[in-house]
């Protein structure tokens, strides 16, 4: 979705987008993984201050498609890192 936000050329989309995967998906996985109360990226800097140089990341330098692009594989690189890491669930 953001992908093609970039590609045609929405780029305040995409950045309301970007902080929309920050805010919902990536600082919750952050918590899940301190085994944090969720609240969202929410005091994230003194909660789990090892983490926030790869949401930072996350955020484009800029507003044009090199950046936006740049920001996004950090969004699925940081959404990688923190699945690995999370706490593993019994199978069923």
């Amino acid at each position: 979705y953001i992908a093609t936000k970039v590609k045609r050329g929405e780029y305040i989309e995409a950045l309301d987008s970007l902080a929309w995967l920050r805010q919902m998906a990536l600082s919750p996985m952050v918590r899940a993984v301190k085994s944090q109360r969720n609240r969202s990226s929410r005091f994230i800097e003194k909660d789990a201050p090892e983490y926030v140089s790869h949401l930072l990341r996350t955020h484009p330098t800029s507003a044009n498609a090199h950046d936006l692009n740049a920001a996004l594989i950090s969004a699925v690189e940081v959404y990688i890192e923190l699945r690995d890491a999370l706490p593993q669930k019994p199978q069923l």
